[in-house]
């Protein structure tokens, strides 16, 4: 059985003066920014992405931020900003042929720094295209390297892989929130999406399987020239079992968000956000995958 947990983030009621700023509301009184290390992610990392050499500094930002991303869904513990003195290095060196292709070379060190596995990659990209990032070009190369290195990892450290690692994981899918005046719903909707992957939270378009679903309801209640504005997010698996949820509150002046929510917006998904990833924070891998570990 679940166990419903709820974070209540209140904040100061707006004050609309000529001689004070305007406070943010629905904000935590602690805000700090959402880490890996935070939550003590940081001491289960696997795989610090350290980069490719001899490649333009845009594209090697490009293919490691990517390749990090793409290792977390397959479920392989990686990024390219933390690493712990027990994580494997992967580094790349790139190569130009006389013909112009460009070959890439993937090592993965252990933390005694023997080199466990090697992935080579060969692509005829354009040399324009590696100057200017292409998207199609990143993008390919990620996707052909994340499986085969997941894949050394696997042999390595089975116990990291998908069934075994944390919460903040596992896919989030946010349903577009309803309820919310003016621009709300949408404008809400696309800041907790950006809010969670700032915090390192794997955000997908569609529910996954073992994955998470995050709902959102923003109701207006009229309080004379004020308008009470109350927000709750419901984290479930996408079975429909609640993990936990978040309340938000706070006042703002009569008819102020029938229009643009701009900052008020990003100050209600970042208080969300923390709520989200405190409850990811708390579970593990799926029910259904422990089960299939047992004899």
């Amino acid at each position: 059985m679940s166990v419903s947990r709820v974070f209540v983030v209140i904040g100061c009621i707006l004050l609309v003066t000529s001689c004070q700023p305007i406070p943010r509301p629905f904000q935590p009184d602690d805000k700090s920014d959402i880490g890996f290390s935070e939550f003590g992610i940081a001491d289960k990392l696997v795989v610090f992405v350290a980069g490719i050499d001899d490649v333009p500094a845009g594209i090697d930002q490009a293919i490691s931020d990517t390749l990090a991303e793409k290792l977390r869904r397959a479920g392989v513990i990686a990024s390219t900003t933390t690493a712990n003195s027990g994580s494997y290095l992967l580094t790349c060196e790139a190569e130009e042929t006389r013909s112009g292709a460009v070959t890439l070379a993937w090592r993965l060190i252990d933390a005694e720094g023997v080199v466990v596995g090697l992935v080579d990659q060969y692509t005829t990209a354009h040399r324009r295209d590696w100057l200017r990032a292409d998207p199609n070009l990143v993008d390919a190369i990620a996707s052909e390297a994340a499986p085969r290195i997941a894949a050394i990892v696997y042999d390595h450290d089975p116990s990291m892989i998908a069934r075994g690692t944390p919460g903040l994981l596992r896919p989030v899918h946010v349903v577009p929130v309803i309820g919310a005046p003016g621009d709300g719903n949408q404008t809400v909707t696309k800041a907790l999406r950006n809010a969670l992957k700032r915090a390192g939270v794997i955000v997908t378009d569609q529910p996954q399987a073992f994955g998470i679903t995050v709902i959102g309801e923003i109701r207006r209640t009229p309080r004379g020239e004020a308008d009470e504005i109350t927000v709750r997010w419901r984290v479930e698996t996408v079975d429909g079992a609640e993990l936990g949820s978040i309340s938000q509150g706070n006042f703002v002046p009569s008819g102020s968000l029938d229009g643009p929510w701009g900052n008020v917006a990003v100050a209600v998904a970042q208080g969300g956000a923390e709520g989200v990833v405190q409850i990811l924070s708390e579970i593990g891998a799926p029910a259904a995958a422990r089960d299939s570990d047992q004899p």
